[in-house]
């Protein structure tokens, strides 16, 4: 039967019982066809390439085409660098998110945020699970908009890090500007030579880093959820994707940019 080479995709194509070359004229990118006998290595085959096994399908291709003759897989999927991963970036997520984030955080300190600080006494095991339960809630912020779509893991945890970033940076900066009362009465003698804004910014920066990590493994779980369940296929989850397709991809990435801002703004005139 043998096989039909694409000149320019690199695609094969093997052809089947009762089929001829001569019923193919162009490949559908529109190279030449070019049909050889087998796609084992020889003198007479083309660039003298070994066969590949698609991932997906198992077809054989020639050695360094670029996608499977048999199902249109791609096979040489680069792999995506951390400037080509903002590219890849869903503003609608992203804003969704973040709003999420910022309800999170405030339901959680309504809650459980006197009794995580240790401003209430509780026992230790109280301490832990109420504190396990705080993160829960925060993590929801990038766990829920993140199964909205099919991602792959590492734009998940770029995603999940940014909804997280600047919530968390204005919920410490900017709500919690009392907090430099609460750091004075666990600071040590030891200490006491320090600056208590100092302080007071390192336990912030690490605070921060803390809950992008929630956010980042809120999106990756979420992430997981989809692919395990096939969320983006129920119907509940295309009538909410198509609703949100409905705005378009700039009035998004506007949305995003005016709550930026917002968060700006009160961060620092909380500094004022």
């Amino acid at each position: 039967m043998g096989y039909l080479v694409c000149n320019k995709c690199g695609g094969t194509y093997k052809l089947q019982e009762e089929e001829s070359p001569d019923d193919f004229e162009n490949c559908e990118c529109g190279g030449k066809l070019k049909y050889i006998e087998n796609i084992e290595p020889t003198p007479n085959s083309v660039n003298h390439q070994r066969g590949v096994k698609c991932p997906k399908c198992g077809h054989e291709n020639l050695d360094k085409v670029k996608f499977c003759g048999s199902c249109g897989e791609n096979l040489l999927k680069e792999k995506k660098s951390f400037k080509s991963l903002f590219k890849t970036l869903n503003f609608d997520i992203i804003l969704i998110g973040s709003i999420l984030t910022i309800l999170a955080l405030i339901l959680s300190k309504i809650l459980f945020f006197d009794i995580v600080t240790g401003q209430e006494p509780v026992t230790d095991s109280e301490q832990s699970l109420y504190t396990l339960i705080y993160f829960i809630i925060i993590m929801m912020g990038s766990f829920i908009p993140a199964t909205l779509k099919k991602l792959d893991y590492k734009t998940a945890a770029l995603h999940g890090t940014i909804i997280m970033i600047f919530p968390a940076t204005f919920f410490w900066i900017g709500v919690l500007g009392f907090y430099n009362e609460l750091l004075s009465n666990y600071v040590s003698s030891s200490l006491e030579g320090i600056s208590l804004n100092l302080i007071f910014v390192l336990v912030t920066a690490i605070l921060v880093i803390v809950y992008i990590i929630v956010g980042l493994l809120g999106a990756i779980l979420a992430t997981l959820l989809n692919k395990k369940l096939n969320l983006s296929e129920k119907n509940v989850w295309i009538k909410l994707d198509n609703y949100i397709n409905t705005i378009t991809d700039e009035q998004w990435k506007f949305g995003y940019l005016s709550f930026l801002i917002t968060i700006i703004l009160l961060s620092l005139m909380s500094l004022i």
